[in-house]
């Protein structure tokens, strides 16, 4: 539909911010409610009028995503940062979805060929054409700004009973528990187009759960389609950040009488904080060029996806021109040249901007474009028991100065060792060639951070266990067009122990073969003697599968099993362990009480289980659920010896709309271990909408 009849219709129903219930009318009752019954039909045929279920289908997606300064005021022209940038004025435009003065600061547009065949099952999403302008050039690593504001601000499908935006799972209003979850009431009996339409309002049973609110237009006839969508969240949602969310959905008949969604628009508006401009997201989104004629296996090909995906950033004029199903704002259009002039206008917009980029990359450019990037920042200071106080300064090379080869690596030196260390890494076409002389904890490895991550240097364990590690590596990872990842490595490595952690001198020289497909791992290793100075014959067979699983309106549970067995014996500092964290720092899928080297084997079971119940109970306890809390469960155990490990942890996240705070307790492994650590409290700060 035409972005001028959106708004006409938009202001037709803009009035309806949220759906709630009048205390004043009588409970309310799914037995014997026509809304109800009407929408269990819809439900009932949803796959019947869903036009990706058919044998195949096959459309085109354009999408424009701008981000933008929002509630601009004449003051702000006039007064501070932005009456610096020249020719300001003409890059503040009216917002027609929210009656408020915008200034665009990216805008990115992207078009998409989807197929689906039913039989076989099989879904593609080929990106043919992608182009972003805006601050998100003024860094080298923009493009990962542009996936992020995709990510977040992702499609919305009604058809599926799931549906992720925000990084957050909403329950659809016609998915299969839709009726339990929200509350519907019938409106009217109107007109939408030529067709006659039934329109219901609908909202969540609580209020803040994570659910919309809105208006459903429903086909009066046996079909049960839907044939438009006006959808927000509620007032009282425990969403973060979000002031204001709508999201307008128009689907029409094609001649041979299927209802397809035709365009897609969403305004977001939202604020970080009070000492933050707020910015509103503006996506829209046409679909086109449905057909439902025989595809060809060969259109499902990886390989065609990724020769196309290729060639998307290097569309031409004539390209957008073709698929562009939306005008550009006079804004957009000039981008190119808002972005010069706001980089060159003010000394304290360009620290502001440095900042920003380095909070975002953990790096810091050293030209424009940027050929070496200085980083990790965070890995710059840290502190360990044999080092004392290290420094570390490293980079790693950008695109600007070669596509196909990157080198990254890092100098450090310990002022209580008088200690020096490196690491040199480089990087072309599925090949590694690395070479590196450190320290580590012997658990590092199995961490999420890097081992000289700031924040993860405050210690509970056992910190004076080290061993330091020389290695070379030659590495090679493949993936196929199936998904499945391929995976070689020959390593030479010696390790001698540090601190308190005391053996002899170890040499290995180990060939490593793994296979990855869908959160699955399997791999071997083989340790072979008098190769390149080895001096240990093994073979290590290890499996994992990790997996994060939507529990629709009650969270995530994230997975993560291992095994692992060693067939012909190691060097009890090579065994395997667990992910050990010693460390204050609350990360995911680590053991948080299990001290540095407590439990060693040669075989192992592991299985960690980290639930995100997402505010399901406590937006159910009065006064506390105005706190916007959510709650958070972990069961970890580690099976190595003659019974297993078992840990629990007890947490509340969005504390304050960014920290998180666990509970940790041991269930056993306690009597006769007087050094064991029972219990204890793990933070971390995080962000989440």
């Amino acid at each position: 539909m035409a972005q001028q009849d959106s708004v006409l219709w938009y202001d037709r129903v803009h009035e309806l911010d949220e759906v709630t219930v009048d205390k004043k009318r009588e409970p309310y009752s799914r037995k014997d409610n026509p809304a109800v019954e009407l929408m269990r039909r819809v439900i009932e045929h949803k796959r019947l009028t869903d036009p990706t279920k058919k044998d195949y289908c096959k459309y085109d997606t354009y999408q424009k995503l701008t981000l933008a300064l929002n509630d601009v005021t004449p003051q702000q022209l006039t007064e501070g940062a932005l009456s610096k940038i020249p020719d300001i004025i003409n890059h503040i435009e009216a917002c027609q979805l929210n009656n408020k003065l915008i200034m665009p600061v990216t805008v990115s547009e992207t078009v998409r060929r989807n197929l689906f065949s039913e039989k076989p099952l099989r879904h593609q999403k080929v990106t043919i054409g992608e182009r972003s302008e805006g601050i998100d050039q003024l860094f080298q690593t923009g493009h990962e700004m542009v996936k992020t504001l995709r990510d977040f601000f992702t499609d919305v499908n009604l058809y599926e009973d799931n549906i992720k935006l925000l990084k957050q799972n909403f329950l659809s209003p016609i998915a299969s528990g839709a009726i339990a979850f929200y509350r519907f009431h019938i409106v009217d009996t109107v007109r939408v187009g030529q067709e006659r339409c039934i329109h219901l309002a609908f909202g969540p049973d609580n209020q803040r759960d994570m659910g919309f609110s809105g208006e459903l237009y429903v086909m009066d006839d046996t079909t049960y389609q839907l044939r438009r969508a006006v959808l927000t969240i509620p007032r009282q949602s425990i969403v973060n950040h979000i002031d204001n969310i709508k999201i307008w959905q128009e689907f029409e008949a094609l001649p041979s009488g299927e209802m397809v969604l035709a365009s897609d628009d969403m305004m977001i508006e939202m604020s970080l904080a009070d000492v933050f401009a707020k910015t509103v997201i503006l996506r829209t989104t046409r679909h086109s060029g449905y057909s439902f004629e025989h595809i060809p296996s060969a259109y499902f090909s990886n390989r065609l996806k990724q020769n196309e995906e290729q060639r998307a950033k290097e569309r031409d004029d004539k390209f957008w021109n073709e698929y562009r199903r939306t005008r550009l704002t006079f804004s957009e259009q000039r981008m190119g040249m808002f972005v010069d002039n706001l980089w060159q206008s003010s000394p304290a917009l360009r620290t502001i901007g440095t900042a920003v980029k380095v909070m975002l990359d953990n790096f810091i450019e050293t030209s424009k474009p940027s050929l070496l990037d200085i980083g990790p920042v965070l890995s710059t200071v840290s502190v360990n028991s044999v080092d004392g106080l290290r420094l570390r300064i490293g980079g790693r090379t950008t695109k600007a100065l070669s596509r196909h080869i990157q080198i990254e690596g890092y100098y450090a030196h310990g002022f209580r060792s008088k200690a020096d260390y490196w690491s040199a890494t480089v990087r072309s076409h599925g090949f590694s060639l690395s070479a590196a002389k450190d320290i580590r904890y012997p658990s590092d490895p199995l961490m999420p951070t890097d081992k000289d991550n700031l924040f993860a240097a405050w210690k509970w364990g056992d910190d004076s266990k080290m061993m330091a590690y020389n290695r070379q590596q030659l590495a090679y990872e493949h993936v196929l067009p199936s998904g499945l990842n391929l995976s070689a490595a020959i390593k030479r490595e010696t390790y001698e122990g540090r601190g308190s952690l005391e053996f002899d001198k170890i040499k290995t020289t180990e060939l490593r073969l793994a296979l990855g497909y869908k959160g699955w791992m399997v791999s071997h290793a083989v340790g072979i003697d008098g190769l390149l100075g080895g001096e240990l014959r093994y073979n290590t067979t290890e499996m994992r599968w990790r997996q994060k699983t939507s529990l629709k309106t009650w969270g995530t549970l994230r997975s993560d099993i291992r095994a692992g067995l060693e067939w012909d014996g190691k060097p009890w500092p090579l065994l395997f362990m667990p992910a050990a964290n010693i460390s204050y720092l609350a990360q995911p899928l680590t053991f948080a009480l299990i001290d540095n080297m407590e439990m060693t084997s040669d075989r192992y079971a592991s299985a960690i289980f980290d639930w995100d119940i997402n505010g399901r109970v406590f937006n159910r306890i009065p006064l506390l659920n105005r706190l916007k809390l959510r709650e958070y469960l972990s069961l970890r155990t580690w099976w190595g010896h003659d019974k297993p490990y078992v840990e629990a942890a007890v947490g509340i996240h969005n504390i304050l709309s960014f920290l998180h705070v666990e509970y940790v307790r041991r269930l056993n492994y306690i009597s006769g271990l007087p050094s064991a650590n029972k219990q204890g409290v793990r933070i971390r700060a995080e962000f989440k909408f």
